[in-house]
């Protein structure tokens, strides 16, 4: 399965390495494709070039807060989505993932029609669902 993973990121560089050298190396039963979307360079907090192999980057000036920069990084991410993606992940530079044996199952289910999205509840809030892990 061709996978889409949008890796949003503002100030959180250090989890941004652990989080893709994750993907490079445990993240194995799919083809996976990478794309840090990022808007921190304003603030100083830019994807530094070591990270950028074998990944895409797009570094967005505009953060006009935590809620409102997410949704442009979520945005920008959905706007770049391969024509040929079966599916897409969106994951937050602090959410690890050990390895892709959970986001295989969903990955499956979303195959089999059981499911379009798969993601945690927003506990603090009703008909929310979070986005620091998520399948479609």
């Amino acid at each position: 399965m061709r996978v889409f993973v949008i890796l949003r990121v503002f100030d959180r560089l250090a989890d941004l390495e652990v989080c893709l050298d994750l993907l490079r190396t445990r993240w194995t039963r799919h083809d996976y494709e990478t794309l840090v979307v990022s808007n921190g360079a304003a603030a100083g907090y830019r994807v530094p070039e070591a990270l950028r192999a074998g990944i895409a980057v797009a570094e967005i000036a505009e953060n006009p807060g935590h809620r409102s920069g997410n949704a442009l990084l979520l945005a920008e991410g959905v706007r770049r989505i391969p024509a040929d993606a079966d599916a897409v992940v969106l994951l937050e530079a602090d959410t690890w993932l050990m390895d892709d044996a959970l986001l295989d199952r969903y990955l499956r289910g979303i195959a089999a029609g059981t499911f379009r999205w798969a993601s945690a509840a927003w506990e603090d809030r009703y008909h929310s669902l979070a986005v620091d892990f998520a399948v479609v």
